[in-house]
């Protein structure tokens, strides 16, 4: 991958709403005797199984509500400071243009 693709693909925004409509968490996962791990929202209703056994899998999809949540947060707070989400210019307004240097 060139440097120019990872750049673009660096300043790419993350489409939230595809995820609009997902379990509320907290979730939480359980480590069957037998089987494959499952996650679980706050009322133990099953919310995905992990067919592998590696539990740090298991933890990461069950972190997702929660991580969810961050980026938000922190979208937020790029916004507030006049951060182009799009290009990542300080105060570029949606215009996509770099400051000058005066």
């Amino acid at each position: 991958m060139s440097e120019e693709t990872d750049q673009n693909t660096a300043n790419e925004r993350l489409d939230l709403s595809q995820f609009e409509g997902h379990t509320p968490g907290p979730w939480d996962y359980e480590i069957p005797e037998t089987g494959d791990n499952i996650v679980v929202d706050s009322e133990g209703a099953f919310v995905a199984q992990v067919s592998c056994r590696e539990d740090s899998n298991t933890r990461l999809i069950a972190a997702a509500p929660d991580l969810l949540d961050e980026i938000e947060r922190l979208q937020l707070i790029l916004h507030d400071h006049l951060i182009c989400l799009e290009c990542g210019w300080r105060k570029c307004y949606g215009e996509c243009k770099p400051e000058t240097e005066d």
